[in-house]
């Protein structure tokens, strides 16, 4: 028994360095995973997610401005516009007309499709990828200018920030 106490020594100062480097370093891990999450991903689109529905008719609101919060950038990923209007006679459009604060700015223009059965109804979904500071949503048409009809527009996007 005398003999062994040494080998009993040098195991248990072994197993207590390894305790030691062991709680040092989960520290280090753990703060590695805190910093980490105090990143802010800013690809990730549901952090700023928009959406907006825009309503127009051709006998009153032909255009409406779209409010996009301040120091933000809208990047528009899909717009559905759907609407009654004339059957014959009169194409439908709806334009976006966006601007960046750099300088740029677009016109983007949708025609919708007359539906088949209901030919007084036009409907167009369309994937886009657009960037807007402002944004600005227009009717306008082609042929004989309608009597009536209105439309909705859905945008939906995300956000970007400026800064």
């Amino acid at each position: 028994m005398i003999t062994n106490w040494k080998k009993h020594l040098v195991a248990f100062a072994v197993m207590g360095a390894i305790v030691t480097a062991g709680s040092v370093a989960v520290p280090k891990k753990v703060w590695g995973q805190v910093k980490a999450a105090l990143v802010k991903d800013v690809d990730n689109n549901a952090r700023g997610a928009f959406s907006a529905i825009v309503d127009l008719n051709y006998l009153g609101t032909w255009g409406k401005v779209v409010s996009i919060p301040a120091g933000y950038r809208l990047v528009i990923d899909y717009v559905n516009v759907a609407g009654a209007g004339p059957a014959t006679g009169t194409q439908m459009y709806v334009q976006l007309n966006t601007n960046l604060t750099s300088g740029g700015s677009g016109v983007y223009t949708i025609m919708p499709v007359q539906s088949l059965l209901a030919t007084d109804q036009f409907v167009s979904s369309n994937p886009v990828v657009l960037y807007a500071d402002y944004l600005y949503v227009s009717l306008a048409y082609a042929g004989y200018a309608p009597a009536s009809g209105v439309v909705k527009v859905c945008i939906s996007g995300h956000l970007v920030s400026q800064t």
